[in-house]
């Protein structure tokens, strides 16, 4: 028996390299982490604004009379910004 010919134009697929796989993750990787180290500043400036709304949280709820334990307590379990 003979096949007939195929009719379809469309170019055979391409074999990838196992090899590539393993490229495209790496480079995915490093993209990442330029990615990361581009934004730390970023991230770094946010802890600290984070980090002073956080003592002025805990410091007024002392001041409205909360014991310590309490002001820290509401500060631990409750989101930063409510």
């Amino acid at each position: 028996m003979h096949k007939k010919p195929s009719m379809s134009n469309a170019p055979p697929k391409p074999v990838q390299p196992k090899n590539v796989t393993k490229l495209d993750a790496r480079n995915k990787y490093e993209k990442s982490i330029e990615h990361m180290n581009e934004m730390l500043p970023y991230v770094i400036q946010e802890w600290d604004v984070k980090a002073k709304f956080l003592k002025k949280k805990h410091d007024r709820l002392i001041a409205e009379g909360f014991t310590e334990e309490q002001a820290l307590e509401i500060v631990k379990s409750r989101p930063i910004f409510e």
